[in-house]
């Protein structure tokens, strides 16, 4: 590991930190989509090429170069000091008004997609918050983020999406932010049968750095990207098989060229998340204490 990898291994680290603490204080925070534009709600992305680049020539990264996107689903390529001052802003904004909603707030989930490099994954979350496609998109450096505002049976949510870069070399930089992930969607591509293997591997990557204290209640969400590629290494029985040995997980196929259940898919990671919450509500409603006699009641779950 180089100067460069090392200075940015520490930094990426560094803002892992504040945004796992931003998540863990702030789940049900209050935090509405023009609050987050204004903090200029993405992380740091860039292609390979760039970075070969700037190792090449031993410089220090450099600041906003780009500006994509529309007005509602801003999105920018930063230099990677900036996000600190990004997340800042995000930890200060969580104190305004929120949405209205019936609590008056807006619920904040993290979503984070996993998989191999090269399945998608930047394609359905650009998909999914601008509506765009770029068959030509390089693989994602590190880690980015997005934000949506959405309603999923009558609450009001903000989707905070995290996209990760699935190279091995990566792996330093990427599981850091697994922290405070309250869904992960497994992604593999149809047409891709390594990909598909992999998927065991990421789920235990996940758990892992994740610190997940219950693995069999956590909401596992599986895509299976590029279902408009012609030729298939996956079929939808093998997949399905899949998921259901190793969690019960929902499956989708999906596809970020022409917007095939990508709606679908992270409307039902919101909705996974939301039964979890609800079954742990439950679950602290029905563990009562009688004073008197000092024994517990109505514990019908967990």
């Amino acid at each position: 590991m180089n100067v460069m990898d090392s200075l940015v291994k520490d930094m990426f680290e560094q803002i892992a930190e504040e945004a796992g603490s931003l998540a863990r204080s702030n789940k049900h925070c209050t935090i509405t989509s023009g609050e987050i534009q204004t903090a200029d709600s993405a992380v740091y992305v860039a292609n390979e090429e760039q970075i070969h680049q700037w190792n090449a020539e031993s410089t220090a990264m450099p600041h906003a170069v780009q500006d994509t996107g529309p007005k509602n689903a801003s999105k920018k390529c930063i230099g990677i000091q900036q996000q600190c001052e990004i997340i800042d802003l995000l930890v200060i904004n969580s104190s305004s008004s929120g949405a209205a909603t019936m609590s008056g707030k807006s619920l904040l989930l993290k979503v984070i997609l996993l998989g191999d490099g090269g399945v998608g994954k930047s394609s359905l979350m650009n998909r999914y918050v601008t509506n765009k496609f770029d068959s030509q998109a390089f693989h994602t450096i590190g880690v980015e983020f997005l934000n949506r505002d959405l309603e999923v049976d009558g609450r009001f949510v903000t989707l905070q999406i995290w996209d990760t870069a699935g190279q091995e070399r990566f792996k330093s930089l990427r599981t850091p932010f697994y922290r405070g992930a309250d869904c992960c969607l497994l992604t593999f591509s149809v047409d891709d049968r390594q990909s598909f293997e992999n998927l065991g591997n990421w789920q235990k990557e996940f758990i892992y750095y994740a610190d997940v204290k219950d693995p069999e209640h956590f909401p596992f969400v599986v895509l299976g990207n590029k279902v408009d590629k012609e030729d298939r290494q996956v079929t939808t029985e093998e997949a399905q098989s899949w998921c259901m040995e190793n969690g019960d997980y929902p499956y989708l196929e999906t596809s970020a060229k022409d917007d095939t259940n990508v709606t679908v898919a992270f409307e039902e990671a919101v909705r996974q998340v939301l039964a979890v919450e609800e079954q742990l509500e439950h679950c602290m409603l029905g563990h009562t204490i009688d004073l008197n006699s000092g024994s517990k009641a109505g514990s019908s779950c967990c």
